[in-house]
């Protein structure tokens, strides 16, 4: 799934950079809520939170 790629990328850069990585695209937040809530669903709750963008505003 691409949600997937794309976490598993900003966990690589993450730890190149030894830091979090911040990215700010309100597509990537919506697929990311999206996703989240379909793991949800299927019972998945601990990883739909690992999914959940680190946003103070949503």
């Amino acid at each position: 799934d691409l949600v997937e790629k794309v976490m598993i990328l900003r966990k690589s850069i993450e730890r190149l950079r030894n830091g979090e990585v911040c990215v700010q695209s309100s597509m990537l937040t919506e697929r990311l809520i999206q996703y989240s809530s379909i793991l949800a669903s299927q019972g998945s709750l601990s990883s739909a939170l690992n999914y959940l963008p680190d946003t103070s505003d949503q």
